[in-house]
């Protein structure tokens, strides 16, 4: 299997300039729910949520999602369906990469880096010589960290 995580976004957002997937603004929600995802569901209708999602028919005609129903889910269902499509991707039969990307790359990119690494590490498609806390290392140190992401700050 050839993998090249690079860069999500920008392959289901249209425009560049908007969103599809809650930044770090939205996770001060979830830090005052207690840290419960269950139910916590992003306000579509702000004014800086400016185009809707839209993935192409042949990326997730083997998924099973109701694609059109994205803006009613909440944040572990969202989290759940991006995953699923980004495994879908990198288990294609095809020699294509994955770029991964979000417009800054400050929250979403290392969320769905790191979540991705730790799904295809518990699969024992990558980094197998690695120890749990090995691969928490690594995706904490590699993802977010060397990319001088503020974990404090956000």
């Amino acid at each position: 299997m050839a993998l090249l995580i690079l860069l999500l976004v920008p392959l289901l957002l249209p425009d560049s300039g908007s969103e599809a997937y809650s930044g770090c603004e939205f996770f001060k929600e979830y830090k005052d729910r207690d840290y419960m995802a269950e139910g916590l569901i992003f306000n579509w209708k702000q004014d800086y949520v400016d185009a809707p999602l839209s993935i192409p028919d042949f990326l997730t005609h083997s998924l099973n999602i109701d694609w059109s129903q994205y803006q009613c889910w909440d944040l572990v269902q969202q989290t759940q369906n991006y995953l699923k499509l980004l495994l879908s991707l990198v288990n294609s039969d095809d020699d294509s990469g994955l770029l991964v990307h979000c417009i800054s790359g400050w929250d979403r990119t290392p969320l769905f880096i790191s979540l991705l690494r730790l799904s295809l590490w518990a699969d024992g498609l990558i980094h197998t010589s690695l120890k749990p806390t090995e691969i928490l290392y690594l995706t904490v140190a590699y993802d977010w960290f060397l990319f001088g992401h503020m974990l404090v700050d956000r």
